[in-house]
């Protein structure tokens, strides 16, 4: 049988998954399918009251990411390089964490994060990047997350695109 939608919380970490087929549609509380072996997030939810939680997984992307998540996002030692258009949230109404993946870009990352954003420094993103990031107090970050891809510092073979990454640094210099 199938369960359609779950009002509290779901938790199944730990269980070996390697899929999430049969799971309901909708869960009011926290999902938390961390320290599995998921490639995809094929059969998600479409929609998670609270946290939605996919830590230590084998995910390269993000495809069937629920449609809205009502809190915080744990995605953490993923294999995830790039987040395709329109599947995060524009706004996360709680924390985002993505450390411990080979991030080569932040374009299409939330755009504002209520809550704690963690993560940014254990990435393959470039340390100039990253000690603006910091610095800034994320003032800038919507203006640096979209540069960052607008000004082309990231090759599609993953280099660096050391003419851009200077043009990038120097736009957010503190004097």
């Amino acid at each position: 049988f199938k369960i359609r939608s779950v009002k509290g919380d779901l938790y199944l970490q730990y269980n070996k998954l390697s899929n999430l087929k049969n799971l309901p549609k909708f869960v009011g509380g926290t999902l938390n399918v961390s320290d599995n072996k998921l490639t995809t997030l094929e059969g998600c939810p479409e929609q998670v009251g609270e946290a939605f939680v996919i830590s230590f997984n084998n995910l390269e992307n993000l495809d069937y990411f629920p449609k809205k998540i009502g809190g915080g996002i744990n995605m953490v030692h993923n294999i995830i390089e790039t987040v395709d258009e329109n599947i995060l949230p524009e706004v996360v109404n709680g924390f985002l964490t993505f450390d411990s993946n080979p991030l080569i870009s932040l374009r299409n990352f939330p755009r504002i994060v209520e809550s704690t954003l963690g993560g940014i420094g254990d990435t393959d993103l470039p340390e100039e990047l990253i000690d603006i990031w910091m610095t800034d107090g994320h003032e800038n970050s919507k203006d640096i997350l979209m540069d960052i891809s607008d000004l082309g510092v990231f090759r599609k073979d993953h280099t660096i695109n050391n003419t851009a990454l200077k043009e990038l640094i120097n736009t957010y210099k503190k004097d």
